[in-house]
């Protein structure tokens, strides 16, 4: 986690405004660390019960995506309007 500090040290943001998706016990650290904890169905039960949003999706099939598309409409943005380049 300190790799991860550092850097958003750099970029200027701090562990609260970031969010995760995470999905195992040697987790629990940064789901502590951040402001919104995120993880997907396969996620082991201690994870899911911490988490503030749990994917339909398991790791692997979609689970990140649907992160992505909660963001997004939390932020009122359609993913159409976004840069492909």
């Amino acid at each position: 986690m300190l790799k991860c500090r550092s850097h958003l040290d750099i970029q200027g943001v701090s562990l609260e405004h970031c969010a995760v998706m995470v999905d195992d016990l040697v987790d629990v650290p940064m789901l502590r660390a951040v402001g919104f904890r995120a993880c997907p169905i396969t996620a082991e039960e201690v994870i899911r019960e911490m988490a503030d949003f749990v994917s339909e999706r398991p790791a692997g099939h979609g689970a990140v995506r649907d992160l992505a598309n909660l963001i997004l409409t939390a932020r009122d943005i359609d993913p159409k309007t976004l840069p492909t380049k």
